[in-house]
């Protein structure tokens, strides 16, 4: 049993992190040396999007993209814990 209330507790946090990692853009801040300023480039339905960043914005931008790559991370570690509480019953 502690075990699982173990889990309980992780996916608990897991689930808040989450939450608070929701602010996010997805994609990559490039800059491209032909181009002043920086971009956001993402892949959708096989074509790549382009969107320039204000230098206003490149840090909050930045933050942006790094709260999609936790909430990644996370996803991946919340499908763990609910695939070990799963094993156990618990779900």
């Amino acid at each position: 049993m502690a075990a699982i209330d173990a889990l309980a507790i992780k996916k608990e946090n897991l689930k808040k992190g989450i939450i608070a990692n929701l602010d996010l853009l997805m994609g990559t801040i490039v800059r491209a040396p032909s181009h002043s300023g920086y971009y956001l480039t993402d892949k959708r339905e096989g074509k790549t999007i382009t969107k320039y960043i204000r230098k206003s914005v490149l840090h909050r931008a930045d933050e942006m993209t790094n709260n999609n790559k936790q909430l990644k991370k996370m996803a991946r570690q919340l499908s763990e814990i609910n695939w070990q509480l799963l094993q156990h019953g618990a779900m």
